[in-house]
């Protein structure tokens, strides 16, 4: 059994390079046609899943409906699927957080795993939710599934899995609508 991640189309704040976090952006019109396009391609090389799964984030959501509707599979919303909370990063880039916030960055840039963005969540704090999610799928599900979620949950998940430190994320940066497929027994 495989769990295919995906990550959700874009969104506005994708093109403006802001940190989205658990803020809840809307797909914009690239990110609908990113999914529809994502769906039809998985449809046409015949992709069997029994069941998708999302984060509760509209553009999550959004993008995991669409897939559904091309699939003719069913979706539900799993709690604890959702992006890293970044706290008052959110909303801003890379660079603003540097400059508004330089020594949580430089803490966060040098222990990502366990820093927490001013007022959010470290990256071992969401991996405390999302693993037991992945892990109720992986002892429950007897098919393939897909998983609609976000790029620091899959690029954490990513490093946890492959014993990467987690200041090498970006190893694992994921574009959207990228599918990354791990095994069952990976999450067991």
């Amino acid at each position: 059994m495989k769990i295919h991640l995906i990550r959700h189309g874009r969104t506005d704040w994708n093109d403006l390079n802001h940190i989205q976090g658990k803020s809840d952006i809307p797909l914009n019109a690239t990110g609908i046609a990113q999914a529809e396009e994502l769906g039809k391609r998985l449809n046409e090389q015949d992709f069997k899943v029994s069941h998708i799964y999302t984060s509760f984030l509209k553009r999550a959501k959004q993008t995991a409906d669409i897939i559904s509707d091309i699939l003719e599979v069913p979706c539900d919303v799993l709690d604890g699927l959702e992006e890293v909370n970044l706290g008052d990063w959110e909303g801003l880039s890379w660079d603003e957080v540097k400059i508004r916030y330089p020594q949580r960055y430089e803490a966060f840039r040098h222990n990502r795993r366990y820093t927490k963005a001013s007022g959010g969540e470290s990256y071992d704090d969401m991996l405390q939710r999302v693993l037991p999610a992945l892990q109720k799928l992986a002892t429950t599900c007897n098919e393939d599934v897909i998983v609609v979620t976000h790029s620091a949950v899959i690029m954490a998940l990513l490093c946890y899995l492959n014993g990467t430190p987690f200041e090498k994320m970006i190893t694992y940066k994921v574009k959207n609508v990228s599918v990354i497929s791990i095994d069952r027994e990976q999450l067991l």
